[in-house]
């Protein structure tokens, strides 16, 4: 590739161009709150028919509703809604006003019911068949209404012819005409509360009298039905009450009866029934104490004669020493006395006589007797014993029954008063809601009769003599900046929701790759194609020159002797920019070779009107050589290599190395070869394609495509190690203005912008 000197202009391009790659702020972008109006300016201007559009539709016939509108009068009528009902009498009604705010809005709503609106309605037409006033068809939207009804029945005729199975509600005629004269009243009706008790209630109507007597009507129909809901809620609550009154005293009588029953079968006396379980239960106390007492002395006794039993099982002088302070008698005292002196004798005797001496055995004769009287007041001892334990066991025993009798006895007493105390509270509770209720049942009886009413009609309303003021230009104002509204919404929303690039700033910082220019739509049909031979003063052809210039800096900068046009999807202009691009760079004296490389649906040689008969897929398929097969394009440096017959396997022909050789072959040819490939996304060709050829170029038509896919092709591409370049936007749409001896465009891209891609 030989390096060819840059024109004036290409040399300050080169400064830009340089530049993209480190993503520069945009010298066009401002700071400040600015940005933002000028951005939604541009939206704007780009969405203009979405706003002008309504206006155009909706404001007309705004005008027209306004001016053929007929004057209104309002007739106003004021209601005074009490908290309470007037006390004639101390006695308090059955149906009193709520003091709540929920109670004014209720009653507000109640005002505009349909239920009340229908009275109002049959109370004027006093009985007669309900037809159309005059005045209903004054209103447009009452007109609106009627042709909704007529819809409604030209749809259910529909029905019928077509056989629908769905069942139809057949409507009275002179029903439906009451309905239409009830909705018509309600969209009549203003309420408007003044204070809490005060409320004013206006009805618009074109006829000012027939408004006067639909509001004066409305009041005396709602006071009316106030005080007949008041009256209705008496008597309700009479009859309720008197119902309840006799349920409630048959009851009673059989609660009595009851408690009647329940005494003579117990054999009660109700007076002294509530003191007997205290008298039961103090002799319970009673029994209670003498059981312990004598089960304690049983206790005692046991444990006294457990300790004799086991003295006498020891020697006679520990028995003695130990019996003696236990049995407390005078008797064994003197006795254990006696001994102690007859042992002290025989011990004097033993001292001067030996043991066998007479006088020595008389002693001891003498203690032996001693010894068994002893024993024999011992043994009485323990005879005693045994009898006053026999005899407080027997005592014991007997309180024990008597204690179980009087726990029967008290349970027995409670059961009853409990029972007779829920007979008689259940007789004292009936007895007194009946007393109750049968007072409410004759307060009722003299308060039914009694008509106070807390609603009142405070000023009827008078014929009014001014018609309401229309507003005709507020009302055409307010739906013009409804309109406006809407337009501009609708605008903002198509553009939020577009997923297209919207501005040259926009493609670098989302795709992060150079923008290397665009070029404007054009609808010549005279032309070709070839913008840049047929026409080439014109501004496309610049833009093109402006495309190559970038390029052309490209490829002198990174040595690149080779150059792929690819897109994103079809559609977008690849085939047309190849060729005009072929054409730009031969216009420098640059040798160019194009070659088709889309062999799949190949098209570049219907730009030059050329043969299709055999090209590149022959020269992969190894089926003919490469310099028999480049053909002239009647442009001087440039030729063209078509992509032959459409093989079976594009995708096994194109691969990196063998198009890596076809580009060393040409290079001593050509200064630069462009190849002309297929789409990215949804064919693989450009792809195996990719690492083999010097540099890539990506085509986007912003309205073919969108954001979404133009990064997903440049991924792709980047995997395969494609050495993009940048992208270019083809076929843009952009308003024509003068700039000069050339046609310059603006649009969203505005004309600061084109202006600098072009310096």
């Amino acid at each position: 590739m030989r390096n060819l000197p840059l024109p004036t202009q290409a040399e300050r391009q080169t400064a830009m161009a340089a530049n993209m790659n480190g993503q520069p702020e945009s010298p066009w972008r401002d700071s400040g709150t600015s940005v933002d109006v000028v951005a939604y300016l541009k939206v704007l201007r780009k969405r203009k028919w979405m706003i002008l559009i309504p206006l155009l539709v909706v404001l007309p016939l705004s005008a027209l509703v306004l001016l053929i509108q007929h004057p209104s009068y309002e007739a106003t009528a004021i209601l005074l809604i009490e908290p309470a009902n007037p006390r004639v009498v101390k006695i308090e009604e059955v149906h009193t006003p709520d003091h709540s705010r929920e109670y004014y809005k209720s009653q507000y709503a109640l005002l505009k019911s349909e239920g009340l609106l229908g009275r109002v309605v049959d109370t004027l037409s006093n009985g007669a068949p309900v037809t159309p006033a005059p005045s209903d068809t004054d209103s447009l939207a009452e007109l609106i209404d009627r042709l909704k009804t007529r819809a409604k029945e030209a749809v259910q005729r529909l029905r019928e012819t077509l056989g629908d199975p769905s069942p139809v509600v057949a409507f009275d005629p002179q029903e439906v005409v009451r309905r239409e004269r009830i909705g018509k009243l309600q969209r009549s009706i203003r309420v408007e509360p003044v204070g809490m008790r005060l409320v004013h209630v206006t009805i618009v109507n074109p006829d000012p009298r027939r408004a006067t007597t639909q509001v004066n009507t409305l009041a005396e129909t709602y006071v009316a039905q106030n005080l007949e809901a008041k009256l209705s809620a008496s008597e309700q609550a009479s009859i309720w009450l008197e119902d309840k009154v006799q349920e409630l005293r048959a009851e009673l009588q059989q609660s009595e009866a009851a408690l009647q029953a329940f005494i003579a079968e117990h054999k009660l006396v109700p007076a002294g029934l509530n003191d007997k379980p205290l008298v039961a239960v103090e002799e319970f106390k009673n029994l209670t104490a003498a059981y312990a007492t004598y089960k304690a002395d049983q206790v005692a006794l046991q444990a006294q004669r457990r300790e004799l039993a086991q003295l006498r099982k020891q020697p006679f002088d520990k028995l003695l020493a130990s019996v003696a302070s236990q049995m407390n008698s005078p008797l064994v005292d003197a006795l254990r006395q006696r001994y102690a002196e007859l042992q002290v004798e025989h011990g004097v005797l033993l001292e001067n006589f030996k043991p066998r001496h007479p006088k020595v055995l008389a002693v001891e004769s003498r203690m032996q007797t001693v010894q068994e009287r002893i024993t024999g007041e011992i043994d009485k001892y323990a005879d005693q014993l045994k009898s006053e334990n026999a005899l407080i066991a027997q005592k014991v025993r007997m309180f024990g029954g008597r204690i179980n009798n009087k726990k029967g006895e008290i349970i027995a007493s409670n059961e009853d008063l409990e029972a007779y105390s829920s007979l008689k509270r259940d007789i004292d509770a009936k007895r007194r809601l009946y007393e109750n209720l049968l007072n409410r049942m004759n307060e009722t009886e003299v308060t039914k009769s009694l008509e106070t009413n807390n609603v009142r009609l405070y000023q009827r309303a008078a014929v009014p003599v001014q018609p309401v003021p229309q507003r005709t230009l507020l009302k055409f104002l307010i739906s013009a900046m409804v309109v406006l509204s809407f337009g501009v919404g609708m605008a903002f929303a198509a553009e939020m929701i577009d997923n297209r690039f919207k501005n040259l700033d926009d493609v670098e910082h989302y795709l992060r790759i150079p923008f290397l220019g665009l070029i404007p739509s054009y609808s010549n049909k005279h032309l070709s194609g070839l913008v840049t031979i047929e026409e080439p003063r014109s501004a496309v052809a610049d833009s093109y020159r402006i495309l190559r210039t970038n390029l052309q800096m490209m490829a002198t900068q990174r040595q690149i002797a080779s150059l792929m046009i690819t897109s994103a999807v079809a559609g977008e202009g690849k085939t047309t920019t190849s060729a005009n691009l072929g054409v730009s760079f031969a216009q420098l004296g640059w040798k160019v070779l194009i070659i088709d490389a889309d062999l799949r649906r190949p098209a570049l040689y219907k730009q030059f009107s050329v043969t299709n008969e055999a090209g590149l897929s022959d020269v992969l398929s190894h089926q003919a050589d490469v310099d028999n097969l480049i053909q002239n394009t009647g442009v001087h440096n440039l030729r063209i290599l078509t992509s032959g017959p459409i093989p079976p396997n594009p995708a096994e022909l194109l691969n990196a190395h063998r198009l890596r050789q076809l580009c060393e072959h040409l290079q001593a040819q050509f200064d630069l070869i462009i190849f002309d490939c297929a789409i990215t996304l949804s064919i693989p060709d450009t792809l195996l394609m990719a690492s083999g050829i010097g540099g890539l170029c990506l085509v986007h038509n912003p309205d073919r495509g969108e954001k979404g896919g133009v990064e997903t092709a440049k991924k792709m591409l980047e995997r395969a190690n494609a050495n993009i370049l940048g992208i270019m936007f083809n076929n843009v749409r952009l308003k024509t203005s003068t700039y000069g001896d050339y046609h310059y465009y603006s649009s969203e891209y505005t004309v600061s912008q084109y202006k600098k891609i072009q310096s």
